[in-house]
C-alpha cells in the first residue's frame, strides 16, 4: 500500500500537497479544492472568527470563485513541483546516493512550480514576506546544511513552509547568471560522485561544498541572500 510507504518514509505526508517516492517511482497528489483549509471557505459563517464573518451573502459566488481558482493554481504547482522531482529521478539529474541537501532538491522542484519554469513564483514571493515580517525565517546555515530523506518536514511542521520557500528562494538566486555555471557545476559534482566517494562527500558539510564552487565565503553569500530577502 503506497500510503503506509509514503507515511513511513514521511510522517508528515497528511500535512503535505504531494508526495514523490523515488525508490518506488511513485508520485502522490491531494486536490487542493479538497482540503479542509479550502472547504472552510464554503462556510463563512461558521463562526464570528471566520475569515469572511462580516462577508454578505450577495458576494460569496465571488469568494467561492476565487478559492476554487486558487485551489487550482496550487494543485497545478503541486503537479508540477512532484513530477519536477520524478523526472529529476528519471533523469538521474540527482546523486545516486541522496547526496544533495534539501534545499537543492526542493528548491529545483518548486523552481519548476511556476507555469513556466524558473518564473518568479509569487506564492512562495508572499510566504517569504511573511515569514520575514513575522521573524520565522530560517537560518541560512541550518537552510544550507540540512539534509534529510523526510526532506523539509524533518525540520517540524512549523519550519517546512519556510524550508520550502526558501529553498526555492536560493535556487532561484543561485541560477541567475552571476552564479548559474558555478551552481550548476555543483549539481553535476553531486550527480557525478562515484560510489567510492559517496561516503566522503556525504560528511562534508554542503555548506562547505557550495561555497567551494561558488568561490566565495559564507559572509559574502551571507549579505548577498540579505539582501535579496530585502528587496522581496
Amino acid at each position: 500500500d503506497f500510503r503506509r510507504y509514503a507515511r513511513r518514509v514521511a510522517p508528515a505526508f497528511a500535512y503535505s500537497a504531494g508526495f514523490y517516492a523515488g525508490t518506488e517511482d511513485r508520485l502522490a497528489l491531494v486536490n487542493q479544492g479538497g482540503r479542509a483549509s479550502f472547504a472552510t471557505g464554503d462556510r463563512p459563517w461558521a463562526g464570528p472568527g471566520s475569515e469572511l464573518a462580516g462577508t454578505t451573502r450577495a458576494s460569496l459566488p465571488a469568494w467561492h470563485e476565487s478559492l476554487r481558482g486558487e485551489a487550482l493554481a496550487m494543485t497545478q504547482r503541486v503537479i508540477r513541483h512532484e513530477g519536477a522531482h520524478q523526472l529529476f529521478a528519471h533523469y538521474r539529474v540527482h546523486s545516486a546516493y541522496a547526496l544533495e541537501p534539501t534545499w537543492i532538491t526542493e528548491g529545483l522542484a518548486e523552481y519548476c512550480a511556476p507555469a513556466e519554469v524558473g518564473a518568479w513564483h509569487a506564492a512562495q514571493v508572499r510566504t517569504l514576506q511573511e515569514l520575514r515580517r513575522t521573524g520565522r525565517l530560517l537560518d541560512l546555515e541550518t537552510l544550507l546544511n540540512h539534509r534529510d530523506p523526510v526532506g523539509c518536514f524533518a525540520l517540524g511542521l512549523n519550519s517546512a513552509e519556510a524550508a520550502y520557500a526558501q529553498s526555492w528562494a536560493l535556487v532561484w538566486l543561485l541560477m541567475q547568471p552571476a552564479h548559474r555555471e558555478k551552481f550548476l557545476g555543483l549539481l553535476r559534482f553531486y550527480r557525478d560522485t562515484p560510489a567510492s566517494a559517496a561516503r566522503q562527500v556525504e560528511d562534508t558539510e554542503p555548506a562547505e561544498l557550495l561555497f567551494t564552487h561558488l568561490g566565495c565565503g559564507p559572509d559574502q553569500l551571507a549579505a548577498e541572500w540579505q539582501r535579496f530577502l530585502e528587496k522581496l
